[in-house]
């Protein structure tokens, strides 16, 4: 697995992949900057996780646990270190999710990218238990469903 340099012009842009609520056509979508999504095509992560939506609130939650669940699609995104922090506060990171970093695909080229897990103080088992999904999509097409 090759990872590609973080190939910006200002060395602390940093790669952020979305998965839920901020991916284009989401409501906090308008919490990136215009402008900022790289035109990689399809990616997804490197690694599997569990992606679950509780009923209760449709929110997703990406929990850390590797190699359960699916690879993970997505959006990938270059932004500045400034704006890294506003995504920071949206996400509660790091006492509501933690920002971590992972390989994430794109096209066959790998990226090093910032993505938010929920934090570990609030997964449980009726979260684990939850159908995991390959996607993510506010509009109820979420797709690829697989029991963990």
């Amino acid at each position: 697995m090759t990872i590609s340099p973080n190939a910006s012009p200002d060395e602390r842009d940093q790669y952020v992949f979305v998965y839920g609520t901020l991916k284009q056509g989401e409501h906090n979508h308008v919490w990136l900057p215009p402008n900022t999504r790289v035109d990689v095509g399809a990616c997804s992560t490197v690694n599997k996780f569990p992606l679950v939506v509780p009923a209760k609130g449709g929110v997703p939650f990406l929990l850390f646990r590797k190699e359960q669940g699916e690879n993970v699609e997505g959006q990938l995104y270059l932004v500045s270190q400034e704006e890294l922090e506003v995504v920071d506060l949206l996400e509660g990171h790091p006492t509501g999710y933690r920002r971590t970093q992972i390989p994430v695909n794109c096209n066959g080229e790998v990226y090093l990218a910032w993505t938010y897990f929920l934090h570990p103080r609030y997964v449980t088992a009726d979260l684990l238990r939850l159908p995991h999904l390959k996607s993510f999509s506010s509009k109820g097409h979420n797709a690829n469903r697989t029991i963990g």
